[in-house]
């Protein structure tokens, strides 16, 4: 533990919290104090601890907070080989109400021997029971209770330390605290610093501040401290051409003359600052083009965090530059080939954006091709010769195939014919579908009444004259003719 000036009231402190340059064999004396002012105070206790092959403890004396009538004072258990002494003093009583008394005033005062050179904290005990100032409420009628405990109010602890030899020079870096982790480009940041001389004497260095690492921010030079003080030192980052990121921050204080421990000369911060851009230019666009049609490029989710968008800059890659107030612009390319695409936006304030980037290929015409493919036109489930089904209805299946590069739309017509003389024999069936997928075959399935088409109960031969178009442009409607496939078949009683 350190040694505390001050501490959270109410307190247990040592006084005075440091005591130097006391040769052996000499003695010394500290008090045991509290601050606090309530008015009811039944007894206490402490443990101090020390570090016995420099400091022995001697005696231990009632303080002026304990004193009077039934006040009781416990002799003081001196341990020297582990370096650990405690003493305690209480009213004592039998019937309420309890005898109080009031502070602030000394517990004990104690008495040590100075047996050798170096330091020694003088450490209050912060174990369960170890250190207590004791009250009563109501008035000495109430109940006891614990106005401090060491054990779960070490905050109310304040230590002290003892020395005869001077502190090396040691300068440390305690913190490195940003006022914002999140800042807009062009921002600036507050970074506090923290740095104490941890030497006995006046020391004098330089703090600098990085971010990444080896970024600098600042360098603040010719600060001088006395020894065991510290100060806090304010350092501003001017985040102007920071690039949009998360980005570390640490401190570096420069060694003195004799300084040997230098690891704690530098803190990189546990906090870091994500620095994002105040204006965004985002593109987008297709996967790919077409030479001769017009491209749509898209700006509408750039963004600008202190204004709003009022110009764009385009550069589509071709030698062609753009400039306009519109999200959304059309460009049409000549050739085939993959071209560098620009974005830069502008906002009422002023500000212009880093580049967006991505490329343009711009590619031959997807082809829209289907067919009816190889002899799948045919009566399915059963020999085409004898095509009536068990429901009485002939079934009938053409299998279509993409044989381009894209979804396409398609048509399929069943015409069925009669062999007497060629002419339709009844109704034509059409089927509209989409393939989505280059190289799939569908089938396309039909199922047909034989009355419908002059069927009287005996044999009777047709033909099924199946055509297939397909939607060559992509407009949607299906428009060139693909192969026709014919079969004939018989209807059976």
């Amino acid at each position: 533990m350190a040694v505390v000036s001050g501490g959270v009231y109410p307190a247990i402190y040592v006084d005075p919290p440091l005591v130097e340059d006391i040769m052996p064999p000499n003695t010394f004396t500290v008090s045991i104090k509290t601050d606090y002012t309530g008015s009811d105070i039944t007894g206490w206790q402490f443990v101090l601890y020390y570090k016995p092959s420099v400091l022995h403890g001697v005696s231990v004396t009632n303080g002026d907070l304990i004193v009077g009538g039934s006040a009781t004072f416990k002799p003081p258990v001196i341990d020297n080989t582990n370096g650990k002494l405690s003493a305690a003093a209480f009213f004592f009583f039998v019937f309420e109400p309890a005898p109080l008394t009031s502070g602030p005033g000394t517990l004990a005062t104690v008495t040590f021997e100075v047996v050798g050179m170096g330091e020694s904290l003088i450490t209050i005990g912060t174990g369960i029971g170890e250190t207590k100032l004791k009250g009563y409420t109501d008035d000495g009628y109430g109940d006891p209770y614990d106005i401090i405990d060491g054990f779960v109010d070490e905050d109310h602890l304040q230590h002290g330390k003892f020395r005869n030899v001077e502190a090396p020079p040691d300068i440390a870096v305690l913190s490195v605290t940003p006022n914002d982790t999140e800042v807009i480009e062009n921002d600036l940041v507050e970074i506090a610093v923290e740095v104490k001389n941890l030497g006995t004497a006046t020391e004098t260095f330089d703090v600098s501040t990085y971010y990444d690492l080896y970024s600098l921010i600042e360098t603040k030079t010719g600060i001088t401290l006395a020894g065991e003080t510290s100060t806090t030192l304010t350092f501003i980052w001017d985040t102007t051409n920071v690039a949009p990121a998360i980005h570390s921050l640490r401190a570096v204080a420069s060694t003195v003359p004799g300084e040997t421990n230098t690891e704690n000369n530098k803190l990189t911060s546990p906090l870091k600052v994500t620095v994002v851009a105040g204006i965004v230019a985002i593109i987008i666009a297709p996967d790919e083009g077409y030479p001769g049609e017009p491209v749509t490029f898209d700006a509408s989710a750039s963004y600008s965090l202190r204004g709003h968008i009022n110009g764009y800059i385009w550069d589509f890659g071709d030698g062609t530059i753009e400039t306009v107030t519109s999200p959304t612009v059309k460009h049409t390319y000549k050739w085939t080939g993959i071209y560098a695409v620009w974005l830069w936006v502008t906002d009422n304030t002023g500000e212009k954006s880093d580049p967006a980037y991505r490329t343009m290929p711009i590619v031959y015409p997807p082809s829209y091709i289907a067919d009816l493919v190889q002899w799948k036109v045919k009566p399915e489930a059963h020999h085409w010769v004898e095509s009536k089904d068990d429901n009485g209805l002939i079934t009938l299946t053409a299998l279509a195939k993409n044989q381009g590069t894209r979804p396409i739309n398609i048509r399929i017509t069943f015409a069925i014919l009669n062999a007497r003389g060629g002419d339709p024999a009844g109704p034509v069936v059409i089927r509209d579908l989409t393939i989505l997928n280059p190289g799939e075959k569908v089938p396309v399935s039909v199922e047909l009444n034989p009355y419908d088409y002059g069927y009287e109960e005996e044999k009777m031969v047709l033909f099924a004259y199946v055509t297939l178009k397909y939607d060559s442009d992509a407009d949607g409607t299906p428009d060139t003719d693909a192969s026709t496939k014919v079969l004939g078949f018989t209807v059976l009683p």
